[in-house]
């Protein structure tokens, strides 16, 4: 069984905690499990050192090469209690592979632990006309963002829907920067029985009805 971790290897992702829930099955089931971290950061050197030796480090990848190695993985973990919306989780959900998770923040919304999440959120977008210093997208800031891939949308919508969670939002600074292709998908969502759809940071709307 090979686990995935996909992130910012960093202190503060908990990985930590990771190494040593790691460490407690790899001593169990020896060879017949493995690891697989994918990611760049301040805590990698010391990740080498912590984590058992077949350990695979790959480094930052995206894209086809990233959508690869998800479908070369039999779990996806995320040991990190301060995410906010936990992107990653739902790449994974997306890819079809099931999650463990800190059960906090948003990755504790986003798995399904006997109870219906509240409410899946994807930063759709790729620009943003906001101004306002509180915006992590700020004109400002030379973020290196793009769009989901269509196809991947539409994956993670439907695994929304299969696990009935009651909640979805499209975020990402302007999200009506995209109005056309988001009313589509607002109405792509309505039609999987998803309830409530909301869109950037003050409008909720119920069903096919537009929001601002």
């Amino acid at each position: 069984m090979v686990f995935l971790y996909v992130g910012r290897v960093s202190i503060e992702k908990d990985l930590d905690i990771l190494s040593e829930s790691y460490k407690v099955i790899h001593e169990k089931y020896g060879d017949k499990v493995a690891l697989v971290i994918t990611g760049n950061g301040p805590y990698l050197e010391k990740c080498k050192e912590i984590f058992p030796k077949n350990t695979t480090f790959t480094g930052f990848k995206k894209a086809e090469k990233l959508a690869q190695i998800y479908a070369f993985c039999d779990v996806f973990v995320c040991p990190s209690s301060t995410e906010t919306f936990g992107n990653v989780v739902l790449e994974a959900m997306a890819s079809g592979i099931p999650v463990i998770g800190a059960d906090a923040g948003g990755v504790g919304e986003i798995i399904y632990q006997g109870r219906i999440p509240g409410q899946v959120i994807i930063q759709y977008t790729d620009s943003c006309n906001a101004l306002y210093p509180q915006c992590s997208m700020k004109k400002t800031e030379a973020y290196d963002r793009s769009k989901l891939p269509e196809e991947e949308l539409y994956k993670i919508i439907d695994s929304v829907a299969k696990q009935k969670i009651q909640a979805l939002s499209f975020i990402g600074g302007e999200p009506f920067i995209y109005e056309e292709k988001l009313l589509s998908l607002i109405q792509y969502v309505s039609q999987r029985n998803i309830p409530y759809i909301r869109t950037g940071t003050n409008a909720r709307i119920k069903g096919s009805n537009k929001g601002n």
